[in-house]
């Protein structure tokens, strides 16, 4: 694992933390459980920044999942309509109605969110995520900054980090 690819994370962790301070907000960490998203936790931590780590619950989680969410200290936020009751709603998600990720885990609690998103996950991210740093204007007040400190890291950096630092 490159130090420089570490040192990085570190400093767009900070960076998004200072932006978040400085309008008097918190900074959010998503959450979803996996190994991308405990290497952000970590890297959160060893920043020594405040932030605020959030698991969106869909209501069909895996306990485990649960578990391992207050296992880390990490806050665990249920929607406002569950997953059952938005498929009565507006019927079984599929790949042309990919509706449920947007209602129940894909929206905003602060404006300045982490994400760990990597490029080499798929081919799609690699072409929707080019800088680690994006701004989404919903409207002129309505926003979210989303910062991706890990996007260019590669599996075997990901990895090693687990590894090295025994996340």
């Amino acid at each position: 694992m490159e130090q420089k690819k570490i040192d990085q994370a570190l400093r767009l962790i900070e960076s998004a933390s200072k932006q978040a301070l400085q309008q008097g907000e918190t900074l959010e960490l998503c959450y979803s459980g996996g190994k991308d998203s405990d290497v952000i936790l970590h890297l959160a931590r060893r920043a020594g920044v405040p932030f605020r780590a959030i698991y969106k619950n869909t209501t069909i989680d895996p306990p485990g999942t649960i578990a391992h969410c207050k296992q880390n200290a990490v806050e665990v936020v249920n929607p406002k309509i569950k997953f059952f009751e938005l498929c009565e709603k507006r019927g079984l998600p599929n790949r042309f109605a990919r509706f449920c990720c947007g209602v129940l885990k894909e929206y905003k609690i602060e404006n300045h969110q982490l994400l760990g998103i990597r490029k080499f996950e798929s081919v799609k991210r690699s072409k929707l995520y080019q800088e680690p740093q994006l701004c989404r204007f919903y409207s002129k007040k309505e926003y979210v900054c989303q910062t991706l400190p890990i996007l260019f890291w590669t599996d075997e950096d990901l990895l090693d980090y687990v590894t090295q630092e025994r996340v």
